[in-house]
């Protein structure tokens, strides 16, 4: 059940846009593009090639997929950025203790 929503800015190159999105637990490392978006923007997705298009300010876009080779280097790039604000959080907390002790 959604309780709470939030309006994330993103940019894509020279694209930025925003988007209302509904809280739900879960884990994602992507912008989730759902349906909503899809329509608002008339979206047009080519099945055969993976590719999404609009326009957008009189320009047209197209998001293309990530190489799976692109996509192991992100997720290598994400767990390490994740394990560092664990480490940080850690350190902190750690340092917290011993100023109170």
């Amino acid at each position: 059940m959604v309780t709470k929503q939030v309006l994330i800015t993103f940019v894509i190159g020279k694209y930025k846009d925003e988007v209302l999105y509904d809280v739900v637990p879960m884990e994602a490392t992507y912008i989730l593009l759902g349906r909503p978006w899809q329509y608002d923007r008339q979206v047009l997705h080519d099945s055969h090639t993976n590719k999404t298009s609009f326009n957008f300010q009189g320009y047209k876009i197209i998001l293309k997929p990530l190489f799976p080779k692109e996509v192991h280097e992100d997720q290598i790039k994400m767990k390490k950025i994740k394990k560092e604000k664990i480490n940080r959080v850690t350190i902190s907390h750690l340092t917290l203790q011993k100023q109170s002790c």
